[in-house]
């Protein structure tokens, strides 16, 4: 039912116009000023023709002329009171049906007229319409807009208003958007460009609501002061949004665009100085043509930000400068009879208004996203500095005191014997500190700084150390890494170097590929006492720091784990056996999936992967630490050794 209403209130403007009886099209027009005129029996015949509604400042040049239609009407085609609707017209007006007076409005300024008919002057047949009009503004003369006709008196009535409605809720808009930008400025002062956006769109709200015809009914009074106020609002509006303009885009304006704001300000002095509409009419127009320079500087200024810069800002901004420059021209030339149609500056106001509010909306997005992340940084550091403290305070602790107790043993006894054991333990406190900081830093990465290509079976060959552990590979020679090389250097080492496997008399690690371009390290470790087999599983899988500085060596290996994107799994078969599998994403040199013939191992005939011994002497020393540049040539020391 709320659907037929809303349809229904739609529907009526649309109904009244439908009933509308027009009398837009040729009039006939004279310059003379005869009072009998106005009667049905005069010849007009020879008349000059003219088009309406329609600026007929080009055929005469203010002063008084009688504008004369003839019109076939019957008296029983209208189901109701009946009235002569013209739409804007300037300025004075004396308005006659069948000789007979109905309706005069000495100032008029563009304010449409509804005059009631009375039902005997309708004749059956032929019917005269005639109306005397003094214009006093040289481009503004005639019935420049619609609607002109005989429409039902309430029609009439409800389409006026509706118009008038209309406007003003564009004002309330205007205003609701100037308010909002300004009550954001008092809280980030810092931003001059919402104070004058807010403040030229508050002026364009006041200037839809000073030419609306709901002002004329309520304070027919006050006419010449709100005229005055019209006035001004014209040129606040451009003045406003000069600053908001040099603001947004950080623009210091040089030469005669310095001078813009005083030059407005002449102008409304001029409007003040003087009290005539007239003269007012003369100093806008030509005010407006001396603003083209101006909106054009605006446009070539967003057109290089958005062609050069890329800025989106600009682009949106640009975009609704260049609907509102379109928009003023074609409002001028209407208004001043250069071009036929409705004049209005609410409609391209409005989505002019749109644009810009989008823009800054953007930008207001976009500082709130830059202080949303410096606020993580900052809470990034702060966890940072938590998280070193907390394992300064859990793993260095025992450390500590363990050296203080050997310090004072060699300064209070003598014990230089235990000399070398300080060394020791300050040389383990040390390292203990840079995995300490190293684990840290690792925690607030989410993904690697900068990832490198390379041949997997290179570089794994290259990396791992000889005579340590027992290793075979067994990957698609096309598999590549596009990770962190430092960061799988670095997990390799440290798996190979981890204190905690040095007790496992048995270490076999096997790299394989699978169909889904992933990389696997699988360790196998054997040690007979299945207890020590349970205590290791229980530290590589516990979240307790408190564990040992072992702990903080396998949380250094898990965490550039997840920041390779890789997995982990750790299990205990047969009580004895510890495997751990490290998976990591690769993929072939041809972007597609690896085909099950390139992996048969097991295959006689030409295997596509065969088993690589690792044999060769190590060259120089690997270190998990080693930055990109150092791995690198370590890289290629070794691919040339074995060549």
């Amino acid at each position: 039912m709320r659907v037929i209403y809303v349809i229904y209130f739609l529907a009526l403007p649309l109904l009244a116009q439908e009933n509308l009886f027009s009398l837009s099209g040729p009039w006939k027009f004279s310059t003379v000023d005869q009072q009998n005129f106005s009667r049905m029996d005069l010849a007009d015949q020879n008349w000059t023709d003219v088009q309406l509604p329609g600026n007929l400042s080009r055929a005469g040049k203010g002063g008084v002329f009688w504008l004369r239609k003839r019109v076939e009407l019957s008296p029983d085609q209208f189901n109701g009171s009946v009235a002569l609707v013209l739409g804007a017209v300037y300025d004075q007006d004396e308005t006659y049906f069948n000789g007979e007076l109905i309706g005069r409005r000495k100032a008029g300024y563009g304010h449409p007229r509804i005059y009631p008919l009375p039902r005997r002057l309708i004749h059956n047949g032929e019917n005269v319409i005639a109306i005397r009009i003094t214009g006093q503004f040289y481009d503004q003369i005639g019935i420049t807009a619609g609607p002109l006709g005989l429409q039902i008196v309430s029609d009439a009535s409800w389409q006026f208003l509706k118009n008038d409605i209309y406007d003003l809720i564009f004002a309330a808009l205007f205003f609701i958007s100037g308010s909002f930008f300004i009550i954001l400025y008092r809280r980030m002062r810092q931003f001059g460009e919402y104070l004058w956006y807010g403040v030229f769109a508050i002026s364009f709200g006041v200037q839809l609501f000073l030419r609306n015809e709901i002002r004329m009914d309520i304070m027919p009074q006050l006419f010449f002061p709100l005229k005055l106020a019209e006035q001004l609002s014209y040129i606040a509006m451009p003045t406003a949004f000069y600053f908001f303009f040099i603001k947004i885009f950080h623009i210091k304006p040089q030469g005669l665009l310095r001078s813009y704001p005083l030059f407005n300000a002449i102008t409304a002095t001029g409007i003040l100085v003087t009290f005539s509409p007239l003269i007012w009419n003369y100093i806008i127009s030509i005010w407006f043509l001396l603003n083209l320079p101006v909106f054009a500087f605006y446009l070539i200024s967003t057109y290089r930000r958005a062609v050069e810069k890329r800025e989106k800002t600009a682009i949106i901004i640009g975009v609704g400068i260049l609907f509102m420059t379109i928009n003023a021209i074609y409002y001028y030339a209407t208004e001043h009879g250069w071009l036929e149609g409705q004049s209005s500056l609410s409609g391209g106001g409005l989505l002019f208004n749109l644009f810009v509010s989008v823009a800054l909306i953007h930008r207001l997005i976009k500082l709130q996203q830059s202080v949303k992340g410096r606020r993580e940084q900052l809470n990034t550091v702060n966890e940072l500095r938590d998280r070193i403290f907390a394992y300064l305070h859990t793993i260095i602790r025992k450390p500590a005191d363990r050296i203080s107790e050997i310090y004072a043993n060699i300064q209070t006894e003598n014990a230089t014997e235990r000399i070398p054991e300080l060394k020791l333990e300050i040389e383990q406190l040390q390292a203990n500190l840079d995995d300490i900081l190293e684990l840290s830093r690792l925690e607030v990465i989410s993904r690697p700084e900068y990832t490198e290509q390379v041949n997997f079976n290179d570089f794994i060959t290259a990396v791992i150390p000889q005579n340590i552990i027992t290793c075979h590979i067994k990957v698609n020679p096309d598999i590549v890494l596009s990770t962190s090389l430092e960061l799988v250097n670095s997990i390799v080492i440290r798996l190979i170097d981890f204190p905690g496997f040095r007790r496992f008399r048995h270490i076999d690690l096997i790299i394989t590929s699978d169909l889904k371009n992933n990389v696997h390290f699988r360790f196998l470790m054997f040690h007979p006492e299945f207890r020590h087999t349970r205590r290791l599983y229980e530290l590589l899988t516990s979240e307790n720091p408190d564990q040992s500085s072992q702990w903080v060596k396998w949380a250094i290996i898990r965490q550039i784990v997840r920041i390779l994107s890789g997995e982990l799994n750790i299990h205990i078969i047969n009580r004895k056996y510890l495997r751990i599998d490290i998976k990591l994403p690769a993929f072939s040199t041809d972007g597609s999936q690896l085909k099950t013939a390139e992996i048969k191992v097991a295959s006689t005939l030409e295997p596509a992967i065969s088993p690589v011994e690792v044999t060769a002497e190590p060259v120089g020393k690997l270190r998990a630490n080693m930055s990109l540049g150092e791995l690198g040539s370590y890289i290629k020391s070794r691919l040339k050794r074995s060549a």
